[in-house]
């Protein structure tokens, strides 16, 4: 059974989750490289940043003392690392990138097109092998070309891959990816206005960021698939930033009108007075629980196992939260609102730490939902049966003969 005290424990022992900072993050000119320069949105992820800190938090995931304790918490754990370890080793094994320490960063640019699904160009970073291009021909039967020296495939109709002289893997439209593998490929020069605030964000060494500029055909596409106060504000939008830091994060809005800006604004205020009470109650919450964990001592060895960890609990959710008195800068220029929220760590201005957790918990349920199922046996139906139809009665076989009746006494002789 996965309860409450499993939940508890669960939250102790992925304390360590989080994000570092990475000053070894590249620079705006590495990122933007290969940038497409009329792409509706940019997508930047510094994995170094993420993924080499959690990774190691969950693998150790079955070593924690809370963890062992709990029988069904040592399942979990070791189903999940089981599953990473066979997602590591699958990687590994086909194509040589171990997808938890090779790769650094990866760059998607996106490039609405009306009708058709969005067009897109990935560049990866990393410590890639030298015939990585040649082991993915080996899978997909794809025939090797060469560019300046260097192999490259066409994976399927839509998709080429290819290597920079710089290692950058490249991966798209055929259009796209052959001019970027050359060895004479040189960007246009970044024009003033969105690559110029992309570039700026990107120098900023966040571990995400989003950049939108759209074009009609994506505010076409926005429009035919829903109307409401998102999309309304959004058909404003001349261009923006979003961008995720280890110490907070950061928005840049630029509007097409003044009101529009204003609106933005506006919002950007009631979404920070938002977060702000989202880090209070789980605090509380934290502090009720605790003053309760005695009464239940003795009861199992997981819940005396939580209370000998109490301290631990209160010290593991102001970690994952904040006070909410986070610094919050939000400045309107004409039609331009930027903004900054910053605090020691980011948890201390969104308090994401308890999605990882709850991603867990919410898996571990969902496992013991298919529990019950294994095992059951479903018996085919009958030929021609509808489904959902109750089975037909079995035909009745020949009537029991009936029981003869018993012979009538003789009359009793007179005397």
């Amino acid at each position: 059974m996965f309860g409450f005290t499993e939940a508890i424990s669960l939250l102790l022992a992925l304390g360590g989750l989080g994000v570092d900072a990475n000053p070894k993050a590249p620079s705006a000119d590495v990122v933007l490289e290969h940038y497409v320069d009329d792409a509706d949105v940019i997508l930047h992820f510094d994995a170094a940043a993420v993924i080499p800190r959690n990774y190691k938090v969950i693998a150790n995931l079955s070593k924690d003392p809370v963890v062992q304790a709990s029988p069904s918490l040592r399942e979990l754990a070791q189903k999940l690392n089981g599953e990473i370890e066979s997602g590591r080793g699958l990687a590994k094994g086909m194509v040589g990138i171990d997808p938890t320490s090779d790769v650094t960063s990866v760059t998607v640019f996106l490039k609405f097109q009306p009708g058709v699904d969005p067009q897109g160009l990935v560049a990866v970073r990393g410590t890639l092998p030298a015939d990585l291009v040649k082991k993915v021909s080996a899978l997909t039967g794809g025939k090797v070309d060469t560019v300046d020296g260097r192999a490259a495939i066409a994976v399927d109709n839509e998709t080429y891959l290819g290597t920079t002289k710089s290692g950058v893997l490249l991966m798209g439209p055929a259009a796209l990816v052959k001019p970027r593998l050359a060895d004479a490929w040189k960007a246009t020069p970044r024009a003033k206005g969105f690559w110029q605030s992309v570039a700026a964000t990107v120098g900023q060494k966040p571990f995400l960021v989003v950049g939108v500029r759209p074009s009609a055909a994506m505010l076409k596409e926005l429009a035919s698939s829903q109307k409401n106060a998102v999309s309304d504000l959004v058909s404003g939008l001349d261009f923006g930033t979003l961008s995720f830091h280890h110490d907070g994060l950061q928005w840049s809005w630029v509007d097409k009108s003044d009101v529009g800006a204003r609106r933005i604004k506006l919002a950007s205020e009631g979404f920070v007075e938002l977060i702000r009470s989202f880090h209070v109650a789980p605090r509380g919450l934290a502090k009720i629980m605790v003053a309760g964990l005695e009464s239940y001592a003795g009861q199992s060895k997981e819940i005396d196992a939580v209370i000998q960890r109490k301290d631990d609990i209160l010290k593991l959710v102001d970690g994952f939260t904040g006070d909410g008195r986070f610094k919050a800068a939000i400045t309107l220029n004409k039609t331009t609102v930027s903004a900054r929220l910053s605090a020691k760590h980011l948890s201390e201005v969104l308090p994401l730490g308890f999605l990882a957790p709850a991603a867990a918990i919410a898996y571990a349920t969902e496992e013991q939902k298919e529990e019950p199922l294994k095992g059951l046996v479903v018996q085919p139906a009958a030929p021609g049966a509808r489904p959902g139809a109750k089975p037909a009665a079995k035909p009745a076989g020949k009537p029991a003969p009936a029981p003869r009746k018993p012979a009538p006494a003789p009359a009793p002789k007179p005397r």
